[in-house]
Parts: structure tokens; sequence; C-alpha cells
């Protein structure tokens, strides 16, 4: 399939929509919508970060060693992320952090040659500061691809925080890194089943988390492969 530019795309898009109805507009405004994973044609994604759409049709995961550095969230999904992303390494504990500690284990991994050529860091629930998140990329390098995953934790305020680092170092090392929006994702489906904490995992949101992980490990591939 040959890959259109982002903003054809759009365009093509926003002129469909002009002919079934007349609130729409070529170039014009529409209604907001919630954040979540563009709709695109078969075998590509487009998430919010980044803004271009990435042809996935020809990524076969098992080519790429995958890491994922997490914290009690995935440990409530380890078996979903797994049935996802074969072969992937989680390594996760409760409470886990990336300063000090998860930036550790990354050392520990590149060191022992056997950090991924995609990194996943899932650790934002504790906390994360962006001088931690640029600690972390200096250990990863610039040659692997890092999907970074958004935390929701409830009505936790400093979850906004959290969740505006991760979004800030995506835009900083754009050329290598991958938003996969969890938080997003939860506040466009407000029927999502989580715990009773409105952070943590049911086996049917764990299934959803996982897929939205994986939506960011095929783009992440998928620039590899390019």
């Amino acid at each position: 399939m040959k890959k259109m530019k982002p903003i054809a795309v759009l365009l093509a898009l926003c002129c469909s929509l002009a002919l079934l109805s007349p609130l729409v507009a070529c170039g014009g405004a529409s209604a907001p919508e919630a954040p979540s994973e563009t709709a695109t044609a078969e075998g590509e994604r487009s998430l919010d970060n980044p803004a271009d759409t990435v042809d996935t049709s020809n990524v076969n995961l098992a080519d790429y060693k995958i890491t994922l550095l997490g914290d009690s969230v995935i440990l409530g999904g380890i078996d979903e992320a797994q049935d996802a992303i074969p072969g992937i390494n989680i390594l996760a504990r409760t409470d886990r952090q990336l300063a000090d500690e998860g930036i550790k284990v990354l050392k520990e991994e590149e060191a022992n040659g056997t950090l991924g050529d995609i990194v996943v860091l899932a650790v934002g629930t504790s906390f994360v500061a962006r001088d931690d998140i640029d600690n972390a990329m200096k250990v990863i390098g610039t040659d692997r691809q890092v999907v970074f995953v958004t935390a929701h934790r409830g009505a936790e305020q400093y979850i906004e925080g959290v969740n505006t680092a991760i979004q800030g170092a995506a835009e900083a090392y754009s050329a290598n890194a991958v938003v996969a929006d969890w938080h997003a994702y939860v506040l466009a489906h407000p029927d999502i089943k989580l715990a009773a904490d409105d952070c943590h995992l049911t086996k049917t949101s764990a299934v959803e988390y996982a897929n939205v992980i994986k939506d960011g490990v095929l783009v992440a591939a998928a620039r590899l492969g390019s």
C-alpha cells in the first residue's frame, strides 16, 4: 500500500465528510472529539503522538527485541501483554519509579546487552518527572525506539503533571519516541472496566491496555524498519 502523506490523508478525510454533512467543510472546523487513536486504513496506525500516519502492515514484532519497564499496572496484565506482543520482556514491580531504581534497571539491561530495540516505559503511575525521562533517554540512546505510556489514576492531580512530562519528552525526542496514550484512551471509553481504584486493571481492561501498548510498539517497529 502506498503511504499517503499525513496532510493529504487529512484533507481527503475532510473533503469526504463534507459530502456527507453541511456542518463539516474541507479545511473548516468541526466538533471536538475525545482524544483517541485515529481510525486509519487497515495496516496503519495514527497515534495522538506522533501525528503522522505510519504503515505497520508489514511489521512482524517477532523480528524485534522489546523491553517493557513497568509498575503495578502492568503486573495486572502481564499475560495479556505477552499475548498481544509475544516475546516482550516485562520488567515490572509495584511502586516502581523511573528515577534511580528504574534507570538502574535500564543501565543493567544495556550493560548486559539485553535492552530491547524497542523500550516501553510504563512507569508513570507512582510519578515521573521530565528529568527522569531525560536521564532514561541517555541510557536508551538514539538507535532505539521508545514507547511512552501515559498514566491514569482517577482524580489524582499529579497525574496531569506526569502526562505533561511524558508528552513534552515525546516531542523533544520525536525522532525515536512514540506515545501510547492510555490516559486518553480511558477518558474516551467511559465504560471501561478498571479496578475500584480507577487505576489498576481488570481482565477486560488488561486486554485494552495491552492493545494500546501494542499499537505504540507497532509504530516504533515500523520506524526502525524504515
